[in-house]
């Protein structure tokens, strides 16, 4: 997996879908329907279509803020009593 630095970009910055996918480890169908539940990071609806075939676009400060709201915890604290 080729990971992508966010920390590196403008919390402004848009970033295609295709980038947010990968980024997330999921697919443009999960996006599609995360967008359709409202759920996941708010998306913005772009006019027409990118070269990338991408309608819909994600800020980068949206995308960080929702990772950090889904880090689970407790799974690193699992590993780490599992290994002691």
């Amino acid at each position: 997996m080729t990971l992508i630095p966010l920390a590196d970009r403008d919390g402004d910055e848009l970033l295609p879908s295709t980038i947010v996918a990968r980024l997330l480890g999921r697919s443009l169908n999960t996006l599609h329907r995360w967008r359709k539940s409202e759920f996941g990071p708010p998306a913005v609806k772009l006019p027409g279509v990118s070269a990338e075939g991408d309608r819909y676009a994600y800020r980068v400060a949206d995308v960080r803020k929702f990772i950090k709201a889904n880090i689970r915890t407790e799974s690193a604290t699992g590993l780490r009593q599992a290994r002691r």
